[in-house]
């Protein structure tokens, strides 16, 4: 039997092949296209059709959209991605750490404290290129002396000064000096022989005098009463420290008394202060003092304008309250030799001028300044409780401060310091204001063994704003107790920053005061307040003080005329 031809195909899967072949031609025509497979059906193509431009544009806008769409994807995924990154390192980093919980490594990255607050400082050191602002509003500051009106040579006669507000001139009361030359010497005149025992209180500049009358264009703005040195003493303990006092200061002779502040042996004392003073006046040495006075207008916080003429009168003390002695038969006075005031005055711009000449029309000058106030009473010996009603009645102060001291020093003695503020076995003290106590418990204090007056030292270094602050005051615990016993009393907010003025209250202010024991001498009661003052200067150059109800009447109608006119004008 002959054996088959392997290059034969059976009849049967030649069949099937042209089937398959005439299949592909019949679906695709003339395209070439490549078998189908079994079980896969084809797509019809169709006819070519011929599109439109708009159909063309819709398509391609389309086809812009959908990239946007997988670019707007895609950036979700890459973001989802940092994210899950981000949190994988917090998780690496809390678990990279040593058995005591520190991190063996920590990546150093930067970030705002608080999300809330992304503000960012400059600072000075990188402003290089930024010049500061120049200033051309004031030429020139000089002191200009003026020698009193009417003769000294009187040991009673006050001192005149007349300081001319005239020409386009401001004048600086802060900065302005008062330079006084004298010497001690016997009630004859003669001079003191050598180690002749007697001195001068402290603060001699401020303590000559009793009295000191401001007036401006011949209107009084200072107070007539007859305690300026101990207004001028408590303003410098509540105001300065012992930098100061070892310092600029001493241009007064102001030396603080310590231990022994009731000596009055100038030679040989325990009072080392008293002593130090009495270097530059034994024998009858002529000394100098210098410096600013303690009035209330003389601290105003900005120039007096000009046209504004002011007039002094400096009332002399006795020479028993000024001078202190140990001899047994003491009479001694201090002579003035020279007198001159400095007045501090600023030459401003021309234009300056022009510019406060149209705006004083419709508005007053005004200068706010603090205002304070000295009240004296007495309290009777073998007197074990006080009672001080209606010290202040109306106007309620802003702060308060009450001292006590030996009626005889007020009156003028040689044996007696007037200064000396005692605590005089004080057990209690409050402040009432309008029947309230103020604080609402009274302090409690003993001078005795135990030494409990820390309150009222706090009290003393809150009021005056030296409270938490590198700051001091000359009065420390050791002095309190030992001639410098003073309590303070706020009655408003205070020490919260500069810019702001408290509202005026009224009300009856009045003090409540005990003793362990009843006292055995006669004693001087000082309450020394401050409030706010304001200070208006019209266009006639009067000055309507506000401060008692008239003055704040009259300074209220001021206003009112400035804005009655300002109206008109319209």
């Amino acid at each position: 039997m002959p054996k088959p031809d392997i290059q034969q195909v059976s009849p049967v899967v030649a069949e099937q092949e042209r089937a398959v072949s005439e299949l592909n031609e019949t679906m695709h025509n003339d395209e070439p296209h490549m078998p189908l497979k079994k079980g896969i059906k084809r797509r019809k193509k169709r006819a070519p059709t011929r599109r439109s431009s708009s159909t063309k544009g819709k398509r391609r806008l389309t086809r812009k959209k959908k990239q946007g769409r997988r670019r707007i994807s895609s950036l979700r995924k890459n973001l989802k991605k940092k994210k899950t990154l981000k949190a994988k390192r917090k998780t690496i980093n809390k678990k990279k750490t040593s058995y005591k919980g520190t991190p063996i490594f920590k990546k150093k990255i930067m970030s705002y404290l608080s999300e809330l607050n992304t503000t960012m400082a400059e600072l000075s050191e990188l402003a290089l290129f930024s010049d500061p602002p120049n200033q051309v509003a004031v030429h020139k500051i000089y002191f200009q002396e003026t020698r009193p009106i009417s003769s000294f040579d009187s040991d009673n006669a006050p001192l005149e000064f007349s300081i001319p507000g005239n020409g386009g001139e401001y004048l600086d009361l802060r900065k302005s000096r008062l330079y006084i030359k004298a010497k001690i010497t016997k009630s004859d005149g003669t001079a003191l022989a050598a180690l002749e025992k007697t001195g001068i209180v402290n603060l001699p500049l401020q303590s000559l005098f009793s009295q000191i009358d401001v007036y401006m264009n011949g209107t009084c703005v200072s107070q007539n009463a007859n305690n300026y040195p101990w207004k001028a003493y408590l303003k410098v303990l509540l105001s300065t420290g012992m930098s100061a006092s070892d310092s600029q200061m001493q241009t007064q002779l102001q030396w603080p008394d310590g231990e022994g502040i009731g000596d009055p042996d100038p030679a040989a004392g325990t009072n080392m202060s008293l002593r130090k003073r009495y270097v530059f006046t034994q024998k009858s040495r002529t000394f100098d003092l210098e410096g600013p006075l303690y009035l209330d207008c003389f601290y105003l916080d900005k120039y007096l304008i000009n046209g504004v003429d002011i007039q002094l009168r400096l009332f002399r003390s006795k020479n028993e309250f000024v001078l202190m002695s140990k001899e047994s038969s003491p009479s001694y006075k201090v002579t003035i030799l020279d007198a001159v005031f400095k007045a501090c005055k600023v030459k401003v711009d021309s234009a300056i001028l022009v510019n406060h000449t149209n705006a004083i029309l419709k508005s007053p000058a005004m200068y706010n300044y603090l205002k304070t106030d000295v009240k004296m009473t007495t309290i009777s010996d073998k007197t074990s409780e006080f009672y001080w009603d209606d010290i202040w009645n109306g106007k309620r102060p802003s702060k308060v401060y009450v001292t006590f001291v030996k009626q005889s020093a007020v009156n003028g003695s040689y044996v007696d310091n007037p200064f000396n503020f005692e605590h005089f076995d004080l057990s209690e003290i409050v402040l009432y204001v309008n029947g309230e106590p103020t604080p609402v418990r009274p302090m409690k204090l003993d001078f005795g063994d135990n030494k409990n007056f820390v309150t009222p030292l706090c009290n003393l270094y809150q009021s005056s704003e030296k409270w938490l602050k590198d700051e001091s005051l000359i009065i420390n615990r050791e002095k309190f107790a030992t001639g410098y016993a003073i309590y303070a009393f706020d009655l408003v907010p205070t020490d919260l920053g500069e810019g702001y003025i408290n509202l005026v209250h009224q009300g009856n202010v009045g003090v409540y005061a005990r003793f362990s024991k009843p006292t055995t001498v006669t004693i001087s009661a000082i309450a020394f307040c401050e409030c706010p003052g304001l200070l208006l200067i019209d266009n006639t150059r009067e000055p309507l003080q506000q401060g008692d109800n008239a003055g704040t009447k009259n300074s209220c109608q001021a206003l009112t005329a400035y804005k009655l006119d300002d109206v008109n004008a319209r």
